[in-house]
């Protein structure tokens, strides 16, 4: 059977991006990891993106234990697309082959199945400007809770 509906979004990206369908909103969710772990198989590239990524997405409470596949898997394509671009760049966008018929360099195809898993992934954690763009980040001691801020506004 296929899930119907929209794919659920993590409970913190909820709150980030508002609440405009007035749907509940369960309070709890696995508690975020003090520290997530690079996972020690990833290339160079791919343990670079992850120190990169991973703070951030720990201080927007976007990063749990179990999330550490997903990024794992967001990092390993990041470092396939930049090992795949420089190999497509350094031998060029075509080629003959031995039948001097002119061909596709076979690392363009890596490239554009590595953008897009690096792509779903971005989705998946709130990465892409559109996504960031659905989300709400209230300063340090606000809240995102329309009501919230009208009573607050109203006592002020």
């Amino acid at each position: 059977m296929r899930p119907v509906g929209a794919k659920p979004k993590p409970l913190e990206l909820r709150r980030l991006e508002g609440n405009r369908s007035k749907t509940f909103i369960p309070e709890k969710e696995p508690p975020p990891a003090a520290i997530v772990t690079c996972p020690a198989f990833l290339n160079a590239i791919a343990r670079r993106e992850w120190r990169r990524v991973a703070p951030q997405l720990q201080i927007l409470g976007l990063l749990t234990a179990l999330d550490r596949g997903p990024l794992a898997a967001y990092c390993q394509a990041y470092g396939t697309w930049v090992e795949a671009s420089r190999k497509a760049i350094k031998k060029g966008l075509i080629y003959a082959d031995s039948k001097d018929n002119i061909r596709k360099n076979p690392y363009l195809n890596i490239v554009d199945q590595a953008l897009n898993q690096i792509y779903r992934w971005c989705n998946e954690f709130g990465m892409t400007p559109s996504s960031r763009a659905r989300m709400i980040v209230a300063a340090k001691g606000e809240s995102n809770d329309p009501m919230e801020q009208l009573l607050s506004n109203r006592n002020n």
